[in-house]
C-alpha cells in the first residue's frame, strides 16, 4: 500500500463532507489526512485527502466518490510523500 492524495470538488452543502467521510467508513478505508477549503469557483469546496491504500482500492473508491451526492469531481493528485505541504490561504 502507499499514500494517494484525492482532491474532490464539491457543492459547498452542510452533507458533504458527511457523505464523503461516510463513505470511507463504511468501505473500513482510513483517513490519513484531511483538508477542506473554498474552491476557485463560488459556492463550492475543495477536499483534499490522503489515503494509505493500494492502487485497486483507490480506484474504488474513487469510483465511489464520483457517485456521491453533491460531487462534482474527484483527481488523484498524486502519491503522498511525507514532506508534502498543503496550505490554505485566504482573502
Amino acid at each position: 500500500m502507499s499514500k494517494h492524495t484525492l482532491s474532490v470538488l464539491v457543492e459547498d452543502k452542510p452533507s458533504a463532507l458527511t457523505r464523503i467521510t461516510a463513505l470511507f467508513s463504511r468501505r473500513g478505508f482510513n483517513i490519513d489526512s484531511l483538508a477542506v477549503a473554498p474552491a476557485e469557483v463560488g459556492g463550492f469546496s475543495r477536499v483534499t485527502l490522503v489515503v494509505d491504500e493500494d492502487d485497486s482500492a483507490l480506484d474504488q473508491v474513487t469510483k465511489q466518490l464520483e457517485k456521491l451526492i453533491n460531487v462534482l469531481s474527484v483527481t488523484e493528485v498524486g502519491r503522498a510523500r511525507p514532506e508534502t505541504v498543503y496550505a490554505s490561504v485566504a482573502d
